[in-house]
């Protein structure tokens, strides 16, 4: 889905939900409730502008916030509540899918190096670190430990950085409760959905395919076990103990390797181009330009949108937002 058909869907939406929110506000007596609904209003009216006027990500985290002033809408509804609560379940589910597409439409592809004779070139420029060309763990630890150390987040991309990191305080208890029964840290889960899945709990954690059937793109089939409609719980477990990541055991997750299995989920083919990978480092001090812009194919000149997971790895630890 490109930006002006996802734009016009969550116009759609949005003004959905401000005909629901006005139509009670009617006949709200409670004042905590009307006070709940116009600010919900004002947060609707500004996603509304934000969607027409800003670029994807913009809009997308303004989104994010009127999601958030209706779920605080539902929390102060007083009765009588005749269709009003499912219809405003109904807007805020339909808003949360639309953002992660909107976050989607950014998602960085694989980087798998395709098939090729042609020498790889190297896009660094500048002061910024050319990587070390290799997949062990061993051989980047040091690596990662460095960068991590000297990343400085995009202050124009900070409404974009705190969305991730928002949204990963909002539902962190989804992920402790699966991280504590595989023995992998809560936010490398929610870092990982974030990255992948736009924070839409609708959806496969594997790639992204709805959670009312198996999945049907790569990896086929899954999860193995049960039968759909599938919770997100089931799903993200099976996606985490495919990929073995249940057995590294929790006191071998150090920030490096949380960088490195981070790093491995989307790719190490930056490595051969000598930049740091945007799906690390993209917002921040460490990234400018180069990204891969489809299975295969790598542009020298194209600038991610992404944010990085690195970035918001970062943001995390400097808040203490990672116990």
């Amino acid at each position: 889905m490109n930006d002006t058909s996802n734009a016009a869907r969550v116009r759609t939406q949005l003004e959905t939900a401000q005909i629901d929110i006005e139509g009670r506000l009617r006949g709200a007596v409670d004042p905590q409730e009307r006070e709940a609904l116009e600010l919900t209003l004002r947060q609707i009216n500004a996603a509304i502008d934000s969607n027409n006027q800003a670029d994807l990500l913009t809009a997308a985290t303004d989104v994010a916030h009127a999601i958030d002033a209706l779920n605080n809408a539902l929390s102060k509804s007083r009765p009588p509540f005749d269709t009003f609560v499912d219809s405003l379940m109904m807007d805020s589910r339909d808003l949360a899918s639309a953002v992660a597409q909107m976050q989607g439409v950014d998602r960085l592809p694989p980087a798998v190096i395709a098939t090729t004779t042609t020498p790889a070139i190297v896009a660094s420029a500048g002061t910024l670190p050319k990587t070390i060309n290799s997949r062990k763990f061993n051989d980047l630890k040091a690596e990662y430990d460095t960068l991590f150390n000297t990343c400085t987040a995009d202050k124009a991309r900070r409404s974009n950085i705190d969305f991730y990191v928002n949204r990963l305080r909002q539902h962190k208890q989804i992920y402790a409760t699966l991280g504590a029964e595989l023995d992998i840290p809560w936010y490398f889960i929610g870092i990982v959905h974030g990255m992948e899945g736009g924070f839409d709990f609708s959806t496969h954690l594997h790639n992204g395919d709805p959670l009312t059937a198996r999945t049907k793109q790569v990896p086929m089939g899954r999860p193995v076990a049960g039968n759909p409609p599938f919770t997100w719980i089931e799903s993200a477990r099976d996606a985490l103990q495919m990929k073995k990541l249940d057995q590294i055991g929790l006191v071998n997750w150090s920030i490096a390797f949380v960088l490195y299995t981070l790093e491995a989920y989307n790719g190490f083919g930056y490595r051969r181009y000598g930049i740091p990978s945007p799906y690390l480092w993209s917002f921040s001090n460490l990234y400018v330009k180069g990204k891969f812009v489809a299975d295969g194919k790598f542009d020298p000149q194209a600038v991610s949108r992404q944010c990085g997971a690195a970035v918001v790895l970062h943001e995390m630890q400097k808040s203490n937002l990672l116990a």
